[in-house]
């Protein structure tokens, strides 16, 4: 599930760069420090037949590669996606066996998305893949903001105030 929503973050930001990318890395990584012998990490390098940006495709690849690491007696405590091969998405190299990078249709959905996304905030709107059941309540890999650190030097309304 992870990994399915760091490559639809990836697919925005490539979007929003005005990019595309053709490889793609799916990671899992075990505790280093737990009982269990190594390997600690595993991947999986998938080439995708023509660049894209399109979030469906990506998320589509990357529950591919996570169907293929996944192990049911493992605990892992890192996944992610690693987008490689990244272009200008309107030079994409094409290939000649297939279809063209994104239809019409499907580039206007993801504009559409990542507008309402922008207007309404990160993550309103998003593949039905993505969301979790009513009962699940929270993302578990969404962090908690209490062990947020202060931010110092950036924010002046967490400088510490002497009196």
């Amino acid at each position: 599930m992870l990994t399915c929503y760091a490559s639809s973050r990836a697919a925005e930001k490539l979007r929003r760069q005005g990019d595309a990318a053709h490889l793609m890395t799916v990671f899992l990584s075990k505790s280093r420090y737990g009982l269990e012998p190594p390997p600690y990490s595993y991947s999986a390098v998938l080439t995708l037949p023509v660049a894209t940006s399109d979030t469906v495709e990506l998320v589509r690849v990357a529950r591919v590669a996570l169907k293929r690491l996944w192990q049911p007696k493992n605990r892992y405590t890192k996944a992610g996606v690693i987008l490689d091969g990244v272009e200008p998405a309107s030079q994409t190299q094409l290939n000649l066996f297939e279809a063209g990078p994104l239809s019409e249709k499907r580039a206007k959905l993801m504009v559409e998305l990542d507008t309402l996304n922008r207007r309404f905030g990160k993550g309103t709107v998003q593949l039905a893949a993505l969301s979790l059941s009513p009962n699940q309540g929270r993302a578990p890999w969404k962090g908690k903001i209490q062990w947020r650190t202060p931010q110092y030097t950036t924010r002046l309304e967490d400088l510490l105030m002497v009196s």
